[in-house]
């Protein structure tokens, strides 16, 4: 079960919003290693032994996670609007008039009814097609707001291109940096003094871990984008051959029918008449047959057989 949503969740302070669902906490615990807080929820569903930080990427372990009872006391009495009418109060009464007024929530962007909030939640989080939503590479250039659904048409953007390259020529600059700035400090350090070289040694190691993992996460996000991309292309390219065949296929039928006679008379072209002559004579095919035609619109249908010698 995610956390509450409100109309007001924007006003409310960060402190009480959960770092995974972004939503009001919900039966808050505390990550011990860095201080960021979760749902007890958005924790469970991870099912690991290692919980990672997904605002500061720092670890902790799934035994160091604290309820944290101070905060869920204070968040009672915070004041809230409802996410569906103009009800106004505080926290600790939002479940019950949900259940009492709204037991049956619905969809404002895809018009879809779900019998539990929980459901409707987890639904506008990450399931709606009809929700607008950032680029994936928001942070790299591509600021454009889309709806789930048209995630496939915006990778083929020109904007969406630009900023797969952005991302990718940021993520080989800071590495190049890092690796200069390591090598310069290592040269003026181990000059000067072996204590101060092993300690510049430590903290640019440290430095290097931090910013690695955050070069991991966005070397992910951009593979999932080309990957995406990649997938709609190769759909696009099917349906492009499917279409070619079906042209290819109706064209010939037109054809066809332009030379199809209904009153009897029928002028019947040969092309390669000497080739088919000497087909004839040498018996590799005796007689060829001319295309259908009719003795009237309701009549029989014929066709002509010729032996060409």
């Amino acid at each position: 079960m995610v956390g509450f949503n409100t109309s007001d969740r924007d006003n409310i302070s960060p402190n009480y919003i959960c770092i995974t669902c972004l939503l009001l906490l919900r039966d808050p615990v505390q990550l011990t290693e860095c201080g960021h807080r979760q749902c007890q929820s958005c924790i469970d569903t991870q099912h690991q032994k290692i919980i990672i930080c997904p605002v500061c990427q720092t670890e902790t372990s799934i035994h160091e996670v604290m309820i944290d009872r101070g905060c869920n006391s204070d968040m009672q009495s915070l004041s809230i609007n409802c996410l569906f009418c103009e009800w106004n109060g505080v926290l600790q009464h939002y479940q019950e008039h949900l259940d009492q007024f709204h037991p049956n929530p619905k969809c404002q962007y895809c018009n879809q009814q779900f019998d539990s909030h929980n459901k409707f939640n987890e639904h506008q989080l990450s399931q709606c097609q009809k929700d607008t939503v950032d680029c994936l590479l928001k942070d790299f250039g591509c600021s454009e707001q889309i709806t789930r659904d048209t995630n496939e048409a915006h990778y083929l953007t020109q904007q969406h291109q630009d900023a797969i390259l952005n991302a990718t020529n940021l993520i080989k600059s800071r590495l190049h940096n890092t690796q200069m700035d390591i090598g310069g400090s290592q040269t003026t350090t181990t000059a000067t003094n072996p204590a101060i070289a092993h300690l510049y040694q430590h903290v640019n190691n440290e430095s290097l871990r931090v910013l690695l993992q955050t070069l991991t996460e966005n070397v992910s996000q951009v593979k999932q984008s080309i990957e995406e991309t990649t997938t709609f292309l190769n759909g696009v390219k099917q349906n492009q051959d499917i279409l070619r065949q079906d042209t290819s296929s109706l064209k010939e039928k037109i054809n066809d029918g332009q030379n199809v006679s209904y009153d009897g008379t029928f002028i019947w072209k040969i092309t390669n008449v000497k080739e088919k002559m000497s087909d004839a004579r040498s018996d590799r095919q005796s007689s060829i047959y001319s295309p259908p035609f009719y003795s009237s619109p309701t009549g029989y249908k014929m066709r002509l057989r010729l032996y060409p010698f």
